[in-house]
């Protein structure tokens, strides 16, 4: 597991020349998801805990979601939907926080 994705599908997909090493998604996706979890903390002492729950909600099934979508069920076409649901839901996010 410390060598990241080890499936037969990973290894064969096409990846880009500079995909780094398995075992950086791990160690990215558990700081990301520490960072995200932090700052909706903060964010939920707001006024607005029905709409942080709702979009933590949705950030959470977006980024579960993918990867039992991409690397079990092989549904690729589905990465550029998660990916833009995921950063537009990040961003609105983001500026709900800006404007408080």
């Amino acid at each position: 597991m410390g060598e990241g994705p080890s499936s037969d599908y990973y290894q064969t997909v096409n990846k880009a020349p500079w995909t780094p090493p398995g075992w950086v998604f791990g160690a990215a996706w558990t700081t990301i998801m520490i960072c995200f979890s932090i700052y909706m903390a903060y964010w939920t002492d707001s006024e607005n805990d029905n709409t942080v729950l709702a979009l933590f909600a949705v950030q959470f099934i977006l980024n579960v979601g993918w990867n039992p979508l991409f690397f079990n069920f092989h549904k690729v076409t589905c990465s550029p939907f998660f990916y833009f649901i995921t950063f537009y839901s990040s961003s609105f996010l983001n500026c709900s926080s800006v404007k408080q």
